[in-house]
């Protein structure tokens, strides 16, 4: 059935679904670094088929929130393919530690990607996006070699480098040239990987950031890499290796990545990504939770999906399952005499008390929302006052 609904009243259910899923997420209307509560869920994982299993995957994270905020850097304590790697050379053994930064808060730093509730201009579809800036970097890859990376410098070349293996991403990297220029202090590495090979060139001595990245012989467009290291006259110590990129979106101005997919496809050089690497937008609450209440299976929407249905020309009811996996349908409003009823014409549906507190007007047979705590893990249920017994002082829901 097509429904004759009025501009105006099309614009009212816009705003009133944005409401809802307000409510029913409870965002506070706080700063942003006095509403957040819990700490943001950062995992890893194969929790899809066909995902890699070297996966970052976000969830947990409120809206307008950066996926850094709370956990600006991932290590080997929470991401499994970042544990401790161990390279042994003529020069010594070296410990390889990675860190993975989301987020750079210093002077000169980067936000990272955030969640937003948006309609980007390349899709014109709204919805939940993790949405990545291609104006500042996405992340920051740091190797750090502890106590060093140690290699002596043989007619400019770091031939105890060669042909030793060092991951990233869980993926094996094999150093098969490395060459510097003591008197310049520049460094050239070529790894080669299962994808291909990785070059990155910087001056050493300094701090800032080189451009010299290729991958398979081309750049990955913003991509640059800053080494740290040291020559003592006789070796070259190697103390980290950092490698920064900005992401490019295939189509638009920066990376919108929907609900339940991934960063990399969206990228116009996934390359950049290094190895089978990818970040994968799990939503607020990670997997769509599994309906325990029994509901029509036209209302069993996934836990991230608030949906508004339609039931001939002047009702609507609100369909969502909250964060316990229960399924809720009922009467969000209906057009009665020219104006909006909230319910329909026989039961009103409450989302808000009367003034500042009770007694709030609550009628028998009234729909109203409760919610167990004001945060984002708040479970939310949608409650019928059904009747009261004046003798006993009872009320029945």
């Amino acid at each position: 059935m097509k429904l004759a609904v009025p501009f105006e009243l099309r614009v009212f259910l816009v705003v009133m679904l944005v409401g809802i899923i307000s409510v029913l997420v409870i965002l506070d209307a706080a700063p942003e670094q006095k509403r957040i509560t819990a700490t943001s869920r950062v995992v890893q994982g194969l929790q899809q088929p066909g995902e890699p299993s070297n996966t970052l995957v976000i969830s947990g994270i409120d809206v307008g929130q950066t996926i850094g905020f709370k956990s600006p850097t991932i290590s080997g304590n929470e991401f499994a393919c970042f544990a401790d790697k161990r390279v042994t050379t003529n020069r010594g053994r070296t410990t390889v530690r990675y860190f993975l930064a989301l987020r750079d808060p210093n002077a000169g730093g980067f936000n990272g990607c955030r969640i937003e509730f948006a309609q980007p201009s390349n899709t014109q579809q709204t919805g939940l996006y993790l949405r990545c800036p291609s104006t500042e970097d996405m992340f920051a890859f740091t190797m750090s070699f502890e106590p060093s990376l140690n290699s002596e410098v043989e007619d400019g070349e770091l031939e105890d480098l060669r042909e030793k293996t060092i991951p990233m991403f869980n993926t094996a990297y094999t150093i098969v040239r490395a060459e510097v220029n003591t008197d310049a202090g520049t460094v050239e590495i070529r790894f080669m990987g299962p994808a291909g090979t990785l070059d990155i060139a910087d001056t050493y001595t300094d701090m800032d950031f080189s451009q010299a990245v290729e991958i398979n012989g081309k750049h990955p467009l913003d991509g640059r890499v800053r080494v740290i290291a040291q020559y003592d006259g006789r070796d070259l110590r190697i103390s980290s290796i950092e490698y920064r990129f900005r992401p490019l979106p295939v189509l638009g101005r920066d990376v919108y990545v929907p609900d339940h997919q991934g960063v990399k496809q969206k990228l116009r050089t996934p390359e950049a990504f290094l190895g089978d690497f990818d970040i994968l937008f799990r939503g607020l609450f990670g997997a769509p939770a599994k309906v325990s209440t029994p509901v029509p299976a036209r209302a069993r929407y996934g836990g991230n999906v608030v949906a508004l249905q339609a039931a001939g020309g002047d009702k609507y009811y609100l369909v969502f399952t909250n964060n316990r996996g229960q399924g809720y349908k009922f009467p969000l409003m209906v057009v009665s005499g020219g104006g909006v009823v909230y319910g329909d014409k026989d039961r009103d549906f409450l989302f808000s008390g009367a003034g500042a507190g009770p007694p709030f007007n609550i009628d028998v047979h009234d729909y109203f929302a409760v919610t167990d705590r004001n945060d984002r893990r708040g479970i939310t249920n949608i409650i019928e006052y059904s009747s009261v017994d004046a003798t006993t002082g009872k009320a029945y829901f």
